[in-house]
């Protein structure tokens, strides 16, 4: 909402314009909320492909192809540490954390800097900037443990 509000436009036209269109995801579906605005936090589903595309961007500090889609400053804030989670880190305990819609954490053995995004219906997306690696994964959400497991299965062996 304060993303609409500051663009004076409705936060699906925005994100489809200068976001979703930069990137070529050309469909995907946005949960509402009860005043029928897409829920900016939750909701969004997207093909493994146009995940991909939001990975690579990411790994990329914003960039696009030859375009900056998102500012470099505000991506490197976003899959940074911004606060602890009471999640029990597997490796520096200073990696794990969250920072603006990313999860922070670190590879299995390595210790190598990760950040994730975890998504509605089970949408995983596990980002390993050392490494140049961008993995998804999506699941049919049956239950939180299924999600879990899979978001885990990515964590530990991709």
């Amino acid at each position: 909402m304060a993303v609409a509000r500051r663009v004076k436009r409705p936060l699906a036209d925005f994100a489809r314009d200068e976001l979703f269109r930069p990137l070529g995801i050309e469909s995907f579906r946005w949960a509402s909320t009860s005043e029928g605005t897409p829920d900016g936090a939750a909701g969004l589903q997207l093909s493994a492909l146009d995940m991909l595309r939001v990975g690579r961007m990411a790994l990329q500090g914003g960039r696009w192809q030859d375009r900056q889609i998102v500012p470099q400053r505000f991506m490197r804030e976003a899959t940074s540490r911004q606060v602890a989670t009471d999640f029990p880190p597997r490796g520096p305990a200073q990696l794990w954390g969250y920072g603006y819609l990313w999860w922070t954490a670190s590879t299995r053995d390595e210790d190598l800097p990760a950040f994730a995004a975890a998504g509605y219906g089970g949408q995983f997306i596990h980002v390993v900037p050392a490494l140049d690696l961008v993995a998804v994964a999506q699941t049919e959400q049956q239950s939180r443990a299924i999600a879990a497991r899979t978001s885990a299965l990515l964590r530990d062996f991709v």
